[in-house]
């Protein structure tokens, strides 16, 4: 039996398409690579999804003060879109603030404080410039905002 040419071409060719589907890609597990900023961006999305629930407290608390919380809270919901998470963070428990006025911005203005001072660590853990640039303009309005509540 002998083979032209073309029938000689044509098998080569189906068993090159065989080969080619048994490696494709979709049959090759691929490593999984994840953003070394992963981390960061959780952590500061967290600390965003609880500053946010502290000022829905605040609001709550103290409806005379709601206009300038209300403004904070938004600063806050962008500083959390910002992250840029594929899934949003859990939700943060719901936050009992008690005591009077001037209680309840003092506990504010400690968590601001406190996200400001995190927002140093997480700069210096970034491999992104870009986003660790935009962390610091997060944590420079967070200690703006516990100024702004005195």
């Amino acid at each position: 039996m002998t083979l032209s040419r073309r029938t000689f071409v044509a098998a080569g060719g189906g068993l090159l398409g065989v080969g080619l589907v048994g490696c494709s890609s979709s049959s090759l597990p691929l490593p999984f690579i994840s953003d070394p900023d992963d981390e960061v961006r959780e952590s500061v999305a967290a600390s965003e999804a609880e500053l946010i629930a502290a000022y829905d407290a605040a609001i709550e608390k103290l409806p005379a003060e709601s206009g300038r919380l209300s403004a904070i809270r938004e600063q806050h919901a962008e500083h959390l879109a910002a992250m840029e998470l594929q899934d949003s963070p859990a939700a943060a428990p719901a936050i009992e603030l008690s005591g009077n006025p001037t209680t309840v911005l003092a506990t504010l203005r400690k968590l601001e404080t406190k996200a400001a001072r995190a927002r140093v660590k997480s700069c210096a853990k970034c491999d992104d410039g870009d986003l660790a640039a935009l962390i610091a303009q997060i944590g420079t309005s967070e200690a703006a905002h516990a100024q702004w509540l005195r």
